[in-house]
């Protein structure tokens, strides 16, 4: 049995537009002994066509979103929008990591139903 009693190999997205950001994110993982496959999309319109092409295509869909708020052409905000709207979706665990601590961010935010937001 591994960390958390995760047997399983983790799919996770992280939703982010700066290279260095994806790289610590990773690294943060890194100690685990949990089997973790990363995928990366660096703007709010590749988070959304990749969920939606994995769950068009039977691909594992991940068991994790890792969302930065601010990326370009569609930010984190559209990205939680159209996650708590649509019912094509299925319920897909979403962390908001961002460098806002913008009280009117965090209310945003929470507003859209992410399970957490660090900041």
């Amino acid at each position: 049995m591994t960390d958390a009693g995760i047997d399983e190999p983790v799919d996770v997205l992280i939703a982010e537009d700066n290279p260095g950001d994806v790289r610590l994110i990773k690294e943060a993982f890194r100690d685990t002994d949990i089997e973790i496959t990363f995928y990366v999309a660096s703007d709010g319109n590749e988070t959304l066509e990749f969920l939606y092409e994995r769950r068009d295509d039977d691909t594992a869909y991940p068991d994790l979103l890792l969302l930065d708020l601010n990326m370009p052409r569609k930010d984190g905000f559209a990205v939680l929008k159209e996650l708590h709207e649509s019912t094509e979706y299925p319920p897909l665990p979403v962390l908001v990591l961002t460098s806002s601590e913008a009280d009117e961010d965090v209310v945003k935010s929470y507003d859209l139903a992410p399970n957490a937001y660090l900041s």
